[in-house]
């Protein structure tokens, strides 16, 4: 839904295009351009509006920690299919269905050669198609056994139309004024993911302020152009009050993958070492049971055990951290400019995973939770 929130603008072309590669070729198709572009946008609008895929759509974010095993497990989800299912009667399934796999940020694979082995198993021929969003074609695929659709800059028109649609959307403090309006669009340089950065920084600085500084940026592409303004607005963030423990904190928080609840980021930010230690159910682990009674006498003589969440406050301030009902989602653009930077602490990762690990182990243990699998699933990027 986030992906879609925006109607489509400058790309009814491409749409045309896509839509017409798909119907008449069963070879995956690559939707390539620079970052920010709108290739997933472009792939979210064909999985929610083409009429093609009457049957629905996988969509399979990739990542360095991705598998086809994953994707297999999405497929199996999206045919409401039994856990145990067999690979082939999943996949046998799957492709009498009229129905679109989406593989997002592809440039990212680990192991391309595992995907297309899988990919390649798929039959067609009843209608299920695959797009793949990517930088880049997979070089393991030869020029005629996938598709390319490579998405062009949006103009001055489009661009401003495409402002104006965000800005009915979010409503920021600082509203500009046609003029600026026209400023803004074209200090963006027309990139739909800096406009966006920028139109969530109205909500902090006034439209003049955006503006100078989207015009000061001397990165020559788009691209590095929309890194140094997130790293100028971090340093921002960083200067007034409580930002130093907002940049701390976010440097912890991006080791959580699609989104965390407050109780992951209480623990996560703590400096206690037994925080990540949930108190539940053990499966009668001598080990676990003695450091939950370590924690619970700690607990019961005031030793603090929650990590300092203040930090939250200025980071929903600059749209840093979004929030949506009891959890809090990072942007891929601001998980890609601290991932950059390397500065992540190195036992976040560690700490993520003893979180997760104990977090599932209670969920799963509760038998009397009719929405443990629910929780489980919201979950699921946090516990891959």
């Amino acid at each position: 839904n986030d992906l879609v929130q925006y109607e489509l603008v400058g790309r009814r072309k491409d749409w045309e295009d896509l839509e017409q590669k798909l119907a008449d070729d069963a070879r995956p198709l690559f939707i390539l351009g620079y970052g920010g572009l709108g290739k997933t946008r472009m792939a979210a609008e064909l999985a929610r509006a083409s009429e093609r895929f009457p049957d629905g759509a996988v969509w399979h974010f990739v990542s360095d920690i991705s598998s086809p095993l994953g994707l297999l497990e999405q497929m199996a989800r999206h045919l409401e299919l039994e856990p145990n299912t067999p690979t082939d009667q999943i996949i046998h399934k799957f492709c009498a269905k009229q129905a679109l796999i989406v593989l997002d940020n592809a440039e990212s694979v680990k192991d391309a050669q595992a995907y297309r082995d899988f990919l390649g198993k798929l039959d067609s021929s009843n209608g299920v198609r695959v797009v793949l969003t990517s930088r880049q074609r997979w070089p393991i695929y030869k020029n005629t056994q996938v598709q390319k659709h490579e998405l062009s800059a949006m103009g001055a028109e489009e661009a401003l139309i495409l402002l104006e649609r965000m800005l009915d959307v979010a409503r920021p403090d600082f509203m500009p004024t046609p003029e600026q309006r026209r400023l803004l669009a074209q200090a963006c340089r027309h990139h739909p993911r800096l406009m966006e950065f920028a139109v969530d920084l109205l909500d902090v600085k006034p439209v003049d302020s955006v503006i100078e500084e989207l015009q000061s940026l001397k990165g020559h592409t788009a691209e590095e152009a929309l890194e140094e303004m997130v790293f100028r607005s971090l340093e921002q963030m960083r200067a007034q009050e409580l930002g130093e423990k907002a940049r701390k904190a976010l440097d912890v928080l991006v080791v959580c993958r699609g989104g965390f609840t407050e109780d992951a980021a209480k623990a996560l930010l703590s400096d206690h070492p037994l925080a990540t230690i949930i108190l539940g159910d053990t499966n009668q682990n001598p080990l676990l049971q003695l450091l939950q009674l370590m924690k619970e006498l700690m607990q019961a003589q005031g030793v603090p055990m929650d990590g300092d969440t203040d930090g939250l406050i200025p980071l929903k301030r600059w749209n840093f951290l979004r929030v949506e009902g009891e959890r809090y989602t990072i942007p891929l653009l601001i998980r890609d400019a601290i991932e950059h930077l390397g500065s992540t602490p190195p036992d976040a990762h560690q700490r993520h995973f003893q979180y997760y690990y104990h977090w599932a182990k209670e969920v799963d243990a509760d038998q009397k939770d009719a929405g443990r699998f629910a929780r489980m699933d919201a979950e699921a990027e946090n516990l891959a």
